[in-house]
């Protein structure tokens, strides 16, 4: 069975003042374990976005490169289940390259993971069968079949793009990629916007 919290060592860390236990690392016992997944980096991106990035040299160009990828799928209104998907992908490892090179997360790169979620959420759930049929399903994200987890991932990530610096509110509010979210989150939305305009973060 899985058992949560996970036990923990009598060993423990200061830190500010505070105790923290230092946890036992859970066992892995895929053979017997009714959980069939473990935790892998980046696993839950497609194989072939990965490709695309693999010994790409860490400068603006291979940004630029991916981010582009990333943006001609983003911008097909028709794109299916899939295209975002990997579209989202691509905007992942725009955004760990910002944050291999600076230290801190991608503005554009956020958001635009953001617009993705807010389309994956706009998506049909019987587009699905489509999205197993090109990545294995080990790849993919439960929340992805969720309108609801889509759209609460959707403000996540754009908290996070204006925590790093975005600061265009007027774009939010009239772009198309985020149109389900404004509706759907108004409230969230709406303070997000707020953020945004206030540049405060």
């Amino acid at each position: 069975k899985f058992t949560w919290p996970p036990p923990v060592t009598v060993t423990s860390s200061v830190i500010n003042g505070g105790t923290f236990p230092e946890p036992k690392r859970p066992n892995v016992l895929l053979s017997t374990s009714p959980i069939t997944n473990t935790f892998s980096p980046y696993s839950q991106i497609s194989k072939s976005v990965l490709d695309v990035a693999t010994r790409l040299p860490m400068t603006m160009e291979s940004y630029t490169y991916l981010d582009g990828i990333g943006q001609h799928l983003l911008s097909d209104k028709s794109a299916t289940q899939s295209k975002l998907f990997e579209s989202y992908g691509y905007f992942r490892l725009t955004n760990e390259m910002s944050i291999q090179q600076k230290g801190h997360g991608d503005a554009t790169s956020l958001y635009n993971i953001a617009c993705c979620c807010s389309r994956l959420a706009d998506q049909n759930l019987a587009t699905s069968a489509s999205l197993l049929f090109i990545h294995p399903p080990a790849i993919i994200p439960n929340w992805i079949q969720s309108k609801e987890m889509c759209l609460d991932a959707s403000i996540s990530w754009l908290l996070q793009g204006i925590c790093a610096g975005w600061k265009n509110h007027e774009h939010m509010m009239v772009d198309l990629d985020l149109e389900i979210v404004r509706s759907q989150r108004f409230a969230k939305f709406t303070i997000a916007v707020n953020l945004a305009k206030s540049g405060t973060l």
